[in-house]
């Protein structure tokens, strides 16, 4: 038993097959089964699930019974069906295109690579919160010796001071009664 293969021309539509629609080397392989049966017609029916003719069947007849109109028509309602249930059978996802897409194996291990390098420098922050107190070691209180409070400093920072310039007003009471 012989097998060949045929690389037709035009995928896309179903057609009855003649040596047009092969590519040169296809002619060759396509006169030897020529001569060996009588009268071969071929229809050529692609299936094209979402689209992309991925698929074909290929039909013979022999002994002068040719492909009329009518089979023609039977046929593209069977190609309707049968990529139907090829799109049940393995329903377009994200995955199945990415599947298509990164057909090498070097492809995908370089994706892989890529993504293991992403993850390594993705920041993840660290944060613990939880009730705290900061407490010193040794608290020791730092007191002048006058009594009374600082209501405000009149002097700005950096600035010259002439001798017996007041440089903030002091008062006495409530303050210093209430903080004890």
């Amino acid at each position: 038993m012989e097998y060949h293969s045929f690389i037709i021309v035009d995928q896309r539509d179903p057609h009855v097959i003649n040596e047009e629609d092969l590519s040169d080397e296809s002619i060759q392989a396509w006169g030897g089964i020529k001569e060996l049966s009588r009268e071969l017609s071929v229809y050529w029916l692609p299936l094209a699930p979402w689209g992309e003719p991925s698929y074909g069947i290929w039909f013979e007849r022999w002994q002068d019974n040719g492909w009329d109109e009518k089979s023609g028509h039977f046929l593209s309602l069977l190609s309707q069906s049968y990529t139907a249930a090829f799109e049940r059978v393995e329903p377009r996802t994200f995955f199945n295109r990415a599947k298509q897409k990164i057909v090498n194996r070097k492809r995908l291990w370089g994706l892989a690579l890529c993504v293991l390098i992403a993850v390594l420098f993705w920041r993840v922050p660290l944060r613990v919160v939880a009730p705290c107190e900061i407490v010193p070691e040794d608290p020791y209180l730092v007191t002048a010796p006058l009594n009374g409070v600082i209501s405000e400093v009149v002097v700005d920072s950096g600035a010259d001071v002439a001798r017996a310039t007041c440089w903030f007003p002091m008062t006495t009471g409530s303050y210093w009664r209430n903080w004890k």
